[in-house]
């Protein structure tokens, strides 16, 4: 997925500045000012980057400073007291996803008695044999941390093949990045994938599996898709179809008036109008027709109304947004939704007020307003125009239907299909520092 829209491998984007390849089951992201990243999308990353960033960095990689003993810094410049810290410290929130920062007491034991029986060649034994598939590997990359955290890994799971397979998978990868020459492992470990090279790629297994070679697909303007698949331009001015191997037929498009230009299922198209406004749990702003900006600091801030106040149907939604330890900003403490004939406060912990009352859910405000529980928080609903969702981690969702369109106010744009009109001051100005523009939408009638 790249910009929020999904795409077959390699990709090259910006004239050779950024490639994405695959080679076997590795990932590789290659930028041309030095930085690389290779996922093998199993277990093993590995990120490289030029000397020019020494010193430079931070993160779960360390500073890269030549001294490992104040790698595990915390975001803060503190040295972490364990690992468990320091992991946690780094953390990034992901909308749908949560992970515990340790196992805590259900970590599972396995001691040198435990891991003895898979210290053979028929299990993790094989990654330090020197006369094994990896013997050429060793004096490249040091096996005996992929061996320590195999017998660890294939212990914790009982002995799964899967596991085993993950392991040996994470030293194959390591060496072939280092440039070492890796004997046949998959048959032997009853690892098998399957690969085919296509001839229109760099690399091989562009596919999820083997096709024929005449089935390879074609790139065009630095993608790749498969046969039979289409690419639409930005504006879907434009669809090219992949109709045999190399060859790729264009034609000008053009979306129907009640439908726009758009991702829908992180695949472009033209799609009835329907607006997504989302704020992430770290206050990431994404506006209705696909423009970001990122809060700086907390507050309460309007992020939608429509245009008109006189409107019957207008609305206004704010978002409070909070200042945390360590300068970080969290939202979705509370949300404000004005109507005409209602306002209504709702916050993560489920507490609902209208019209400064406090209110048990489900609650029916008028024929077209309602606020519900759902079963990732609440929902409010104006006439299915309009929907407002809190979900419990923080997130604010605001969706809007195409009658809509034009007609909103705020950093989440008009929902016009232009994103580069979106972030606007409430007097109309265009500012090249996104963060003025949000500032400048700070809610002056809800205090902190």
């Amino acid at each position: 997925m790249v910009d929020g829209e999904l795409h077959t491998l390699p990709i090259n984007k910006d004239g050779g500045k950024l490639w994405i390849t695959q080679e076997g089951n590795n990932i590789i992201i290659q930028s041309s000012i030095g930085f690389t990243i290779l996922y093998d999308t199993l277990s093993y990353v590995r990120v490289s980057v030029p000397s020019t960033y020494q010193g430079h960095m931070c993160g779960l990689g360390g500073n890269f400073n030549g001294d490992e003993s104040d790698d595990f810094m915390l975001p803060n410049g503190k040295l972490a007291q364990n690992v468990v810290e320091f992991g946690a410290s780094w953390k990034v929130p992901i909308d749908g996803v949560s992970c515990s920062d340790d196992c805590g007491e259900k970590c599972p034991t396995c001691d040198s008695i435990k891991t003895a029986p898979y210290m053979s060649r028929l299990y993790c034994g094989r990654i330090v044999s020197k006369t094994g598939p990896f013997g050429d590997c060793h004096h490249l990359e040091s096996p005996s941390h992929y061996f320590e955290h195999c017998l660890y890994d294939v212990c914790a799971a009982d002995g799964a093949q899967e596991s085993l397979c993950r392991s040996i998978q994470a030293y194959a990868t390591a060496c072939q990045a280092a440039g070492a020459e890796v004997g046949s492992w998959r048959t032997d470990a009853s690892c098998l994938s399957c690969c085919c090279r296509c001839p229109m790629t760099p690399g091989p297994c562009w596919h999820p599996r083997c096709v024929p070679l005449d089935k390879c697909g074609c790139v065009h303007n630095g993608f790749y898709f498969k046969v039979g698949e289409s690419l639409f331009s930005r504006n879907c001015t434009e669809k090219c179809t992949c109709t045999a191997s190399s060859l790729v037929t264009c034609e000008e498009t053009m979306c129907p008036a009640e439908q726009s230009c758009a991702l829908k299922d992180s695949v472009r198209g033209c799609v009835t109008r329907e607006g997504q406004c989302k704020l992430t749990r770290g206050a990431q702003l994404t506006s209705f027709d696909g423009a970001s900006a990122q809060y700086s600091c907390g507050g309460v801030y309007d992020v939608v109304s429509v245009c008109d106040e006189g409107a019957p149907s207008w609305f206004r939604v704010s978002v409070r947004i909070e200042e945390e330890e360590e300068e970080s900003l969290i939202t979705g403490k509370a949300v404000y939704v004005h109507f005409q004939e209602a306002s209504v406060i709702v916050k993560t912990n489920g507490r609902t007020w209208v019209n400064g009352r406090s209110r048990r859910l489900p609650y029916q405000i008028s024929r077209a307003i309602s606020v519900t529980n759902v079963q990732d928080g609440i929902l409010i609903d104006q006439a299915s125009q309009m929907q407002v969702y809190l979900h419990r981690d923080g997130v604010v969702t605001v969706q809007v239907k195409n009658k809509l369109a034009g007609k909103l106010c705020g950093p989440c744009g008009n929902f016009n299909g232009d994103a580069d009109d979106d972030l606007r001051t409430p007097n109309g100005e265009v500012k090249k520092n996104t963060a003025d523009v949000l500032r400048a939408w700070k809610a002056k009638d809800i205090s902190c």
